[in-house]
């Protein structure tokens, strides 16, 4: 498995980097995407690392989504999941462990934890990143 895979079964999409990797990986003008931004923690962590860089984050909590948009006017933030196909989707959002929201509800990890059950657009990478950015994932 490489620096980023998807996992269809739990149907995110997440980075096994860690963050020592993101400083050897990253450049100042690096374009870097965050799939899942939530609160912007890592986003954060992307514009420190590549200041001149161009930012794409995805969070589809759409109260999330505005909150990331007025903190971080530097990046491009879209309002949708991500997916292999565009479309609509039930977006299961963890209320006591946010980590554990995605697009299918993680009952077997915490069978009691709950969840707001919202109607998400689901978008691709390839229909919202530009296509002359250059990806190294």
């Amino acid at each position: 498995m490489g620096p980023f895979h998807s996992d269809a079964e739990q149907g995110t999409a997440c980075t096994t980097i860690n963050h020592p990797t993101h400083a050897a990986l990253l450049r100042p003008d690096s374009v870097a995407i965050d799939v899942g931004a939530f609160q912007g923690g890592m986003l954060r962590h992307l514009f420190r690392l590549a200041p001149k860089g161009q930012h794409i984050a995805f969070e589809p909590v759409p109260e999330n989504a505005r909150r990331l948009q007025l903190a971080f006017t530097g990046a491009t933030v879209h309002s949708c999941a991500v997916g292999d196909a565009p479309g609509q989707a039930t977006f299961f959002e963890g209320l006591e462990h946010p980590a554990l929201s995605g697009l299918r509800r993680r009952a077997k990890d915490l069978p009691k934890e709950p969840v707001r059950e919202i109607q998400v657009t689901v978008d691709t990478l390839d229909r919202r990143v530009p296509r002359t950015f250059r990806l190294r994932l």
